[in-house]
């Protein structure tokens, strides 16, 4: 379709005279179809006469072949036969010597009559087998006569024989009269030569009549196949004639369609015919008019189309300036996992530009450590159709630099269908340092608390050591010291010592907590082994111990000797309160965000007035302790991106640790074996 640079129709379009649909007479088909019949009709019947003709010229030859030629055979041996029969009486009457004759006395009495029954047997069965199959009556006739002959030769045959022999037995007699039997002999020979010089003259004449028959059924097959071939040629010539009237409109329909095919709708079609040709006419103008409608609506659909594209230009303009605009790195991938936009916040975090690196997979983006798609594994996001959140990675700019960038991995989905991935970062470099500032500027603050509780809690040991010390400078000071007065006071001294020295250790851990070393941790493994570490004092204390573990095994990040500590000390914690009997819980368990660990026991709990002060340094329920303990733990959690909580449920003292579950592993790592 072509449409005019402004977009409107301003041509005219004829719509020619759209009629209501007519009813046909004879169709093209039906036209087409009587003539072609027709020709086939005269094939067939030339074809039908042609192969009568054959059918009849191949019966005759069939009975030229196995009738008339096998029987003449036959009767020409039984001629034959016969004449070397009337010969070998004639030559028996010349001899004279009785050998001589004896020997042709055997062949008139035995095989020239044996010799010509048989040839007479043949052309008998010959003649019935013939007649049977024979179909016109002209030749059962005479295969009927000609049996009847042979019948008639038969009987002459028979009385032959009886003649022949008597005149035999006359021979043997000297001084029979023998002229009456020898003359009646010769008139059955002449009869019988007769019967078969006539059965031959018949064949003759059966094989000539069957000759001349065939001649003249070739030249009428010849004639008939010539005038039929004639008027079956002529009606083809007519068929082809009608047919290139009645279909000459067609190519008028065609030039058309050609025309229309190219966005020229004027031309009009007018076929006044009754048949399919007007039919298709009509609808062909009727089409004609669609396409003028259609013609104009999808010049109105273009314009508003053009408007949309522009409109949406407009809109993706909008939303680009945005996204480059956003303060947070930005990147989207299509399903294939190969960028397709990057804001400028991903170009500062990186320190260059990201365009060589549009249309290659995420995978290729590198990291300090490894690449971009490898750490937030993009391929399961986009198979499974989850969300990766908030995973903390360091980038290396290109300056040597290293940011803190916090990425989360957002699957694009139109219904259940995955239609790309979105990579929202956030730049928490400043954040951390800033939150190392701060930690440092509290354990600052705290270490000047813990001056001032080491000097409270150190005071009273130094003053029992002092006055343990005047004691025992005492004891030695008479002429003869009591030994067993001095060793309880160096004991107390010794005491004293060992609490100086556990305050200040737990005091230091707090104030300077050594550098974490981040591995692979098997929460399970570690409840398992601790559990067992201390199921001895728990068993002689009368607590039981119960292990609650997930199925599968829970694994986090974090140093594996703080961490250890931690449920040390929870595990500590709960056996203490318990005091003698009890239970004691370890449970782990996980959902898609977070694993979890419970020490939950059966001990009296927090009381709720100071259950809020538990996790503050230097608070403590206990007379004797530093309270450090669970402001270390929580520390050591906090560190770990996790969180510690202590809840009381029915009947139950509960400590809840949630750590995150990740699916980045440091590069420094522990193996499951090393883990505790």
């Amino acid at each position: 379709m072509v449409i005019p640079a402004s977009g409107k129709l301003n041509r005219p379009y004829p719509l020619g005279n759209l009629q209501s649909p007519r009813t046909m007479r004879l169709s093209i088909v039906t036209k087409i179809t009587l003539l072609f019949t027709s020709v086939i009709a005269m094939f067939a019947a030339a074809s039908y006469y042609q192969l009568a003709q054959m059918r009849a010229s191949s019966h005759a030859l069939y009975l030229v072949n196995l009738g008339h030629l096998p029987l003449s055979k036959i009767v020409t041996q039984l001629d034959a036969a016969q004449k070397n029969q009337q010969a070998n009486v004639a030559r028996i009457l010349e001899l004279s010597e009785p050998q001589a004759r004896s020997v042709g006395t055997r062949l008139l009495s035995d095989y020239y009559p044996r010799l010509v029954r048989q040839h007479i047997v043949q052309g008998l069965a010959h003649c019935d087998k013939l007649a049977l199959v024979t179909a016109s009556e002209e030749g059962r006739s005479f295969f009927t006569d000609a049996r009847e002959k042979l019948a008639s030769i038969a009987r002459l045959q028979e009385q032959h024989q009886t003649k022949t022999q008597q005149l035999l037995e006359l021979l043997n007699q000297p001084e029979a009269d023998t002229r009456t039997a020898i003359s009646e002999i010769k008139d059955l020979e002449h009869t019988i030569d007769r019967e078969t010089k006539v059965l031959s003259l018949k064949m003759d004449d059966a094989l000539s009549n069957t000759f001349q028959g065939l001649e003249s059924q070739g030249d009428r097959a010849t004639w008939a196949g010539i005038i039929l071939s004639a008027g079956a040629l002529a009606a083809a010539i007519a068929l082809a004639t009608v047919s290139g009237f009645l279909l000459k409109p067609l190519r008028r329909l065609t030039e058309a369609a050609q025309a229309m095919g190219q966005g020229e709708y004027r031309t009009s079609i007018s076929i006044r015919s009754g048949d399919e040709m007007g039919a298709l006419a009509e609808e062909f103008e009727r089409m004609r008019f669609s396409f003028i409608q259609r013609d104009r609506q999808l010049t109105r659909q273009a314009e508003e189309l053009e408007l949309s594209n522009r409109e949406l230009n407009t809109l993706k303009l909008h939303y680009e300036n945005i996204i480059n605009n956003l303060s947070l790195p930005v990147l989207v991938a299509d399903v294939q996992k190969r960028l397709t936009t990057v804001n400028l916040a991903a170009r500062h975090v990186w320190g260059r530009e990201l365009d060589d690196f549009i249309g290659r997979p995420v995978s290729d983006l590198p990291l300090a450590h490894g690449s971009l798609g490898e750490a937030l594994n993009v391929a399961k996001v986009l198979a499974e159709k989850v969300t990766l959140r908030r995973e903390t990675l360091k980038v290396r700019r290109t300056d040597g630099e290293e940011r803190l960038v916090t990425f989360t991995a957002v699957p694009f989905l139109d219904g259940e269908q995955v239609k790309g991935l979105l990579i929202l970062g956030e730049d928490v470099t400043d954040a951390v340092r800033l939150e190392d500032s701060l930690l440092k500027t509290e354990r600052l603050a705290a270490v000047g608390r813990i001056a001032a509780k080491i000097t409270h809690e150190v005071r009273n040991p130094l003053s029992s050591i002092a006055l343990n010390t005047e004691m025992l400078q005492e004891e030695l000071d008479v002429e003869k010291p009591a030994l067993e007065a001095i060793r309880p006071l160096l004991q107390s001294i010794i005491r004293e010592v060992e609490r100086l020295h556990a305050i200040t250790e737990d005091y230091l851990k707090f104030a300077k907590m050594p550098a974490s070393k981040t591995g692979r941790l098997n929460l399970n493994r570690i409840l398992t082994n601790l559990g067992e570490f201390y199921r001895a004092e728990m068993n002689q204390k009368g607590i039981s111990l119960r292990l609650d573990l997930a199925d599968e095994d829970p694994i986090v990040r974090g140093d594996e000797n703080q961490f250890v500590q931690v449920v040390h000390n929870l595990i500590k914690n709960a056996i203490e309160a318990m005091g003698e009997g009890g239970a004691l819980e370890l449970k782990t368990e996980s959902d898609a965000e977070h694993h979890r660990l419970m020490v939950r026991d059966t001990g009296p709990g927090v009381p709720e007035t100071v259950a809020d002060r538990i996790f503050e340094p230097f608070f403590s329920t206990k007379p004797e302790g530093t309270g450090l303990g669970l402001a270390l733990a929580q520390q050591i959690v906090t560190d770990m991106g996790g969180r510690i909580r202590y809840l009381r449920e029915e009947g139950y003292s509960v400590f809840l640790v949630e750590l995150p579950v990740s699916e980045v592993i440091s590069d420094e790592t522990i193996d499951d074996e090393q883990v505790c």
